[in-house]
């Protein structure tokens, strides 16, 4: 995940080890935490 830092939830379902399932649960709120990360 910190590697490929994925803006998009299409680029989070192209981490390995997600799935739609944690796409669905988790993919919003790592997406928010990168992009913040990102901004500092």
């Amino acid at each position: 995940m910190s590697a490929q830092k994925p803006h998009t939830m299409a680029e989070f379902l192209r981490v390995p080890g997600v799935g739609s399932k944690k796409a669905e649960q988790y993919g919003r709120d790592f997406l928010r935490l990168i992009a913040a990360y990102e901004k500092d």
